[in-house]
């Protein structure tokens, strides 16, 4: 990356952050409408990436490299994994290797039925500095089912840049959302209370 990229880069973290922290600030979901969020990727789930797929090779004496190839497109499960807060729902989306394609896992939680909000890690996810961001709904429970718990209705997104302010944005659209589906529910938001 050349020093001109650094600062681009560094620049644009900053305004999601800005962006985030605006979202924060505000007690308005018509903000998500008009410009929804989108997480900024953390460079250690690359990382994260390359050692999982290295490791896999090495632990099968290489038949992974024939068997599952798609567990070595690191580059295209990066670019396509996102997850984005919307003034309605969060949108995960995750390409995941699945034999010889990547199966591109989408789920779209509607705000309203989000139950819990968590950040979690494990001695792995420390060692490339990263956090996993869990958004649960009724049913989901707190134990997730297959490999990296995909089978799970709730999302597990390790990627994010931020975790735990996006889990405080997470769970404020959450709550304006329910307020705003309330009887009476605009007068509930300190915004109009105001007026």
């Amino acid at each position: 990356m050349s020093y001109g990229q650094l600062g681009h880069h560094s620049q644009r973290n900053w305004l999601a952050s800005e962006q985030l922290a605006s979202f924060l600030d505000s007690d308005d979901l018509s903000l998500l409408e008009e410009k929804p969020l989108t997480a900024e990727k953390d460079d250690g789930f690359k990382s994260l990436l390359r050692c999982q797929a290295c490791f896999l090779c090495v632990v099968s004496a290489g038949v992974s490299v024939v068997c599952v190839p798609s567990a070595f497109f690191c580059g295209r499960i990066y670019k396509g994994s996102s997850l984005t807060l919307t003034d309605t729902a969060v949108e995960f989306s995750q390409p995941t290797p699945s034999a010889c394609v990547l199966a591109n896992l989408k789920r779209t939680i509607p705000l309203e039925n989000i139950t819990d909000v968590t950040v979690e890690d494990d001695c792995i996810l420390q060692m490339f500095n990263l956090k996993k961001i869990l958004v649960q709904t009724a049913g989901t429970g707190g134990i997730p089912v297959g490999p990296g718990g995909n089978a799970m209705a709730g999302i597990q997104a390790v990627f994010v840049r931020e975790p735990e302010l996006w889990k405080a944005a997470i769970n404020h659209a959450h709550s304006l959302k329910v307020q705003t589906n309330a009887p009476g529910g605009m007068m509930m938001s300190r915004k109009n209370a105001t007026k």
